[in-house]
């Protein structure tokens, strides 16, 4: 069942969503009657999870003032290398997802901010930090289905998230999100807008939200404008599963289905078939972007 979180924004009930998905992925939630969930660490976006660059070039502040280092031989750091190494280990052992230091790196070193410092182990502690973080929040496993909020189907949306010719989009709002899930169900979701910033030189308060890393996204992705659901599992067998399915009520979530502005008539007879055969009364239309 939906319940409310004080970390999530939810969009009113009015707000249009879309789900872009293709043909096969369509016919797999009819046939599940469940909606399917990622595990946030599988995202194959490497900013995912992960506070903004400027919070790492705060951090480092903070270190200087703290004097961790020896100013006079930024070699010789007061914190051991070998020392971080350790206690990163032991957090690494529980989380594996990977971290885009190399780019960082490169900014570092052509922004000249951390010239002062042993950049091995600024960069040691930057993992460590990282690790500690992520590790606090996504221990208990955090599984993320994503919808395009807007008026009007998206053609970019269309182009980036469905392969040409074969691309379904279901179209529901965020009343119909809420209430699809059943009320004794076993997961309770949670659902939020995406906020975007710029991930070189935003900064996100990490006292302010420990869900910021999940809410935010870097603006480059702003055209999704996406609505995410969340499942916030605890326990440490959670951390293993690569997804989870939700049992809903499709005629509840669906208010019409569209088909990709470049397929045929050969899909749109698919479509009409597959929710046919499963009893879903909900009516298929071409995409109005549809030359």
């Amino acid at each position: 069942m939906y319940k409310e979180h004080i970390a999530f924004e939810t969009p009113v009930d009015s707000t249009v969503i879309w789900r872009y998905m293709d043909f096969d992925k369509f016919e797999s939630l009819l046939e599940d009657q469940a909606i399917y969930f990622l595990n946030f660490k599988r995202f194959e976006d490497h900013f995912e999870g992960l506070y903004p660059f400027s919070n790492w070039k705060h951090f480092h502040d903070v270190i200087m003032q703290q004097k961790w280092y020896d100013l006079e031989n930024p070699d010789n750091p007061v914190l051991t290398l070998e020392l971080v190494k350790r206690i990163g280990r032991h957090f690494k052992e529980n989380f594996d997802k990977p971290y885009p230091f190399e780019e960082w790196k490169l900014i570092y070193e052509s922004d000249n901010w951390g010239r002062n410092t042993d950049i091995r182990v600024l960069f040691e502690l930057v993992e460590l930090m990282e690790a500690h973080i992520s590790w606090q929040y996504l221990k208990g496993g955090n599984f993320i289905n994503c919808w395009s909020g807007g008026e009007r189907e998206s053609s970019k949306m269309w182009k980036n998230f469905t392969t040409e010719g074969k691309g379904v989009c279901i179209k529901s709002s965020v009343k119909r999100l809420k209430e699809c899930f059943a009320e004794d169900g076993e997961y309770g979701v949670r659902i939020g807008t995406v906020i975007y910033i710029d991930y070189l030189t935003d900064y996100l308060p990490p006292d302010k939200n420990a869900y910021y890393i999940f809410t935010h996204k870097d603006r480059e992705h702003d055209y999704e404008k996406e609505v995410r659901v969340y499942v916030l599992e605890e326990g440490r067998e959670c951390r293993n599963k690569k997804n989870i399915y939700v049992p809903v009520s499709l005629g509840t979530l669906i208010e019409k289905i569209y088909i990709s502005p470049t397929a045929d008539e050969h899909l749109l007879n698919d479509v009409k078939a597959i929710t046919e055969k499963h009893n879903l009364k909900k009516e298929v239309l071409l995409s109005d972007l549809r030359n």
